[in-house]
């Protein structure tokens, strides 16, 4: 992406190991309630080296349904990271666009 910063190469291989650390159950941006103060993951982005819970880390699944990898995109809005990730794991295999958080709430 043109005039992209530096940092954003970093930041998109933690969306995508985000993923990956919890075995695609979620995209990067499913911690972010529960990583917020009085949530039950306060914190967590802080471990495993650099976590990301925000939008751009993207499960890739075949199409059998088997967790297969992750995608990781930064440098632009959230939401330009999350639609991209969405398509980039789509042009792989499935993915995750709608997911049901821990509380049973619908996240999108």
């Amino acid at each position: 992406m043109d005039n992209a910063y530096l940092g954003s190469v970093d930041i998109s291989i933690k969306k995508a190991k985000t993923v990956t650390y919890f075995n695609g159950l979620f995209p990067s941006y499913g911690l972010l309630n529960r990583s917020q103060p009085g949530g039950d993951l306060f914190g967590i982005e802080q471990t495993n080296g650099g976590l990301v819970v925000f939008g751009g880390g993207q499960p890739i699944y075949d199409y059998e349904g088997y967790f297969i990898g992750a995608v990781g995109v930064s440098g632009g809005s959230v939401a330009q990271d999350t639609a991209t990730s969405v398509k980039a794991a789509q042009s792989i295999g499935m993915t995750l666009v709608n997911y049901t958080d821990a509380s049973g709430g619908v996240v999108q």
